[in-house]
């Protein structure tokens, strides 16, 4: 495994953030589409068949280390909805420290190849408040 970083700023905070990610062989770090983007496109690690209508864990070769007070939130990709493809649920905790992967939901009758080294995902990096109940 590799390790390499991304600067983060938050919308809570001017202060630029480093995100370290240690990638897999053969993982994608993750990358904003344009500078305008406010998410980081997440790739498969592998390719993976999502059998219809079952839910499948999608791997990523990727791990972090975020600074306490941080948040991964995945989302899915819009084209990727379009297809029948639902991420069914994602959050990743700052002290998260194993390969996340994201699970996806195949809504067709049909089954979907989804092709190692393809964007299927996008990681909303969040700084998160302190609270006390």
């Amino acid at each position: 495994m590799r390790a390499r970083g991304i600067s983060h700023s938050s919308s809570l905070s001017t202060m630029a953030v480093e995100i370290m990610f240690k990638l897999a062989e053969g993982a994608v770090m993750p990358v904003k589409a344009t500078s305008g983007s406010a998410a980081y496109d997440i790739y498969a690690l592998t390719e993976t068949i999502l059998l219809p209508k079952q839910v499948t864990l999608v791997r990523t070769g990727l791990s972090w280390a975020a600074p306490r007070g941080y948040c991964m939130e995945i989302w899915g990709r819009s084209g990727n909805e379009i297809k029948g493809l639902v991420r069914v649920a994602g959050l990743v905790d700052a002290d998260y420290r194993g390969e996340i992967k994201v699970a996806i939901f195949n809504h067709t009758d049909e089954p979907i190849t989804l092709p190692g080294g393809e964007r299927f995902a996008q990681a909303l990096i969040k700084r998160i408040p302190e609270v006390y109940l």
